[in-house]
């Protein structure tokens, strides 16, 4: 974000690190919705939140609006070479079939791989 005045000035804009991505959004998804609080919202955080926990503590569909998309970049799904599927039907129907069987990894950025 360019401010056009000084440091230290009524346009200062404070950024808030919170190194846990639940908590980050759940903090934006609970508190007074007055305009002074917004979450950057990653794939990982946004769209498989819900996925991942039995009991979500926010709703990336009703908690949040859109306000501009700041980048976007492609997502993959990927798999060890031998993995029975080989497109992503397939996967989802795998991945139902088979839940008490599958792990995943996840790394920096918006990625799972099984």
């Amino acid at each position: 974000m360019v401010v056009p005045t000084a440091a230290g000035g009524g346009a200062d804009v404070i950024i808030e690190n919170v190194g846990n991505a639940v908590a980050a959004n759940n903090r934006v998804a609970k508190g007074m919705p007055d305009g002074y609080q917004f979450v950057v919202g990653f794939t990982a955080h946004q769209a498989l939140h819900p996925t991942l926990y039995k009991t979500p503590v926010y709703n990336p569909r009703t908690d949040f609006a859109p306000v501009a998309l700041v980048v976007e970049q492609p997502f993959l799904l990927v798999t060890r070479i031998d993995f029975p599927a080989s497109n992503l039907q397939e996967f989802a129907a795998y991945a139902k079939a088979n839940q008490a069987k599958l792990q995943y990894g996840t790394g920096s950025g918006n990625h799972i791989s099984c």
